[in-house]
């Protein structure tokens, strides 16, 4: 083969060898990229429970009963408990939340992948909550006649914590329940005072899996 003959055989050899590699090579980025099997997806969600669905169905806290319209918001920051410490859940911090008061309505709040394990301890920290009860709401004997607003625990840290272990398995997705409670707390004295206690809250409020 001739000098030339052989620079052409190079030149038509190169070019289907390139375009057969770049295939090759994406596939090997995506895959570099893409989730690891010892993964599972981590859902937190917050509801309150219909007035059917409380503890408490009958009576409210003060022994009268509730007709509450209103929505809860707040700050969520997620943590588990590793070696001794408090630990941020990656894509579950500071994240606002809101939920219809009483409405039994569950509502995503974040989503993150985490290795699969299981975790002895976990809690929510709310920051920053607060509510807002519609005129016309009925709480025990008291009639809100305008739009009310009461800070929760101040606008500070309340901590809700998980009453079991917490086990995520890898290529699945367990889901996390604020539950709000609010006829535990949401009585006519805080309705006139615009405030809600922090112990009130954490006493009354629950943190469980799906």
């Amino acid at each position: 083969m001739t000098e030339r003959s052989l620079s052409r055989f190079c030149r038509s050899f190169w070019v289907p060898a390139l375009l057969l590699a770049l295939p090759l090579t994406a596939c090997g980025e995506d895959d570099l990229t893409g989730p690891t099997a010892h993964e599972g997806t981590l859902e937190a969600l917050i509801q309150d429970r219909t007035p059917a669905e409380s503890p408490a169905a009958v009576m409210g806290v003060d022994g009268q009963g509730h007709n509450v319209e209103g929505e809860f918001r707040g700050d969520l920051r997620f943590q588990v408990h590793v070696d001794g410490d408090w630990i941020d859940l990656a894509g579950m911090t500071e994240v606002t939340a809101s939920t219809e008061l009483q409405s039994g309505e569950r509502r995503s709040a974040a989503t993150a992948q985490v290795e699969a394990q299981t975790f002895e301890r976990a809690r929510v920290v709310v920051t920053n909550a607060e509510t807002q009860l519609e005129a016309g709401s009925v709480i025990g004997t008291e009639i809100i006649d305008a739009l009310v607003s009461l800070s929760i625990g101040g606008g500070g840290e309340l901590v809700v914590e998980l009453s079991a272990p917490l086990t995520v398995e890898a290529d699945a997705t367990t889901q996390v329940v604020l539950e709000l409670n609010s006829r535990g707390w949401l009585t006519g004295s805080s309705a006139e005072a615009g405030a809600v206690s922090a112990t009130a809250f954490e006493t009354a409020a629950e943190l469980w899996v799906d």
